[in-house]
């Protein structure tokens, strides 16, 4: 007896289908309208899968198997399938290149109000964490400047943290594999074969507080506090507060989450309402 495996399931046309008479191209077929399925339409069920495309459960599941594996399909909290970081990155890349940025700066522009300091609006790329759009507090002599189209590693990101507790454990495996964990974390694990095991437990915890925290994790003397916008899919964007570590307070930290929650919230509305107008 033989293990069934990923990789054969890919390789072996009648492993994605229920018969002899299925050609690959149209297994290769069904996978692509299922991945069109996810990048448009949100979260499907095997059994949805198997009534969109009018095949058995046991073939739905076979073809979304295939394209977990490969990064183009995932599972949400509930095990409902929803689009994998191959996806998703288009999918935020697409919104980005129209009209992302415009829909997160109503309420990019209302938690700098509120919070008086420099604040940013950022998106997950595999690994590492861009900047799409930030307003600097000028009002202050010390005070911290984002540069808009800056990129840096997720992990050492507070919303970069907050958008990576988002994913499944087999998407940010995926992540990771990708872009590699990232050395303080390493570092912290004390061996090789700890490294992902410590990032889980860590974004568990950010998981857990709805939140990430950056404490001098990106430069000496800046710290921040970073929201995602709620999915039950793949990570949508983040906001983020950086300010000098002198201004930091730990007592202030509620108001700092709360504000930015609002932000995030808000935007993801606005997200939704545009993805059900596409």
């Amino acid at each position: 007896m033989t293990n069934s495996t990923p990789d054969a399931a890919a390789s072996d046309s009648k492993s994605w289908t229920d018969g002899a008479t299925q050609s690959p191209i149209e297994s290769v077929d069904r996978a692509l309208q299922l991945a069109l399925m996810l990048r448009f339409g949100g979260t499907l069920t095997v059994t949805e899968a198997a009534a969109r495309l009018g095949v058995a459960v046991s073939t739905a599941h076979r073809l979304l198997a295939a394209l977990s594996y490969r990064g183009f399909a995932g599972q949400d909290r509930e095990r409902r399938y929803v689009a994998g970081p191959v996806l998703a990155a288009h999918a935020v890349g697409a919104i980005a290149r129209s009209s992302l940025r415009d829909l997160a700066r109503p309420a990019l522009e209302r938690l700098h109000a509120r919070l008086h300091e420099t604040v940013g609006f950022m998106v997950l790329e595999m690994g590492s964490v861009r900047f799409l759009d930030g307003i600097d507090e000028m009002e202050q002599n010390l005070r911290v400047v984002i540069r808009v189209g800056d990129k840096l590693p997720a992990l050492e990101s507070a919303g970069g943290k907050a958008m990576l507790a988002q994913l499944r454990n087999d998407d940010l495996a995926a992540v990771t594999s990708a872009s590699g964990v990232p050395a303080p974390l390493d570092e912290r694990a004390g061996s090789e074969g700890g490294s992902l095991a410590t990032l889980k437990r860590h974004l568990a915890v950010v998981r857990r507080n709805g939140y990430g925290v950056n404490l001098e994790e990106t430069s000496p003397g800046i710290c921040g506090v970073g929201v995602a916008i709620p999915t039950t899919g793949q990570p949508l964007g983040a906001f983020t507060t950086v300010l000098p570590t002198a201004r930091f307070h730990r007592d202030e930290l509620k108001g700092y989450v709360e504000a930015l929650a609002q932000a995030a919230d808000e935007t993801g509305r606005r997200i939704a309402d545009l993805t059900r107008a596409l």
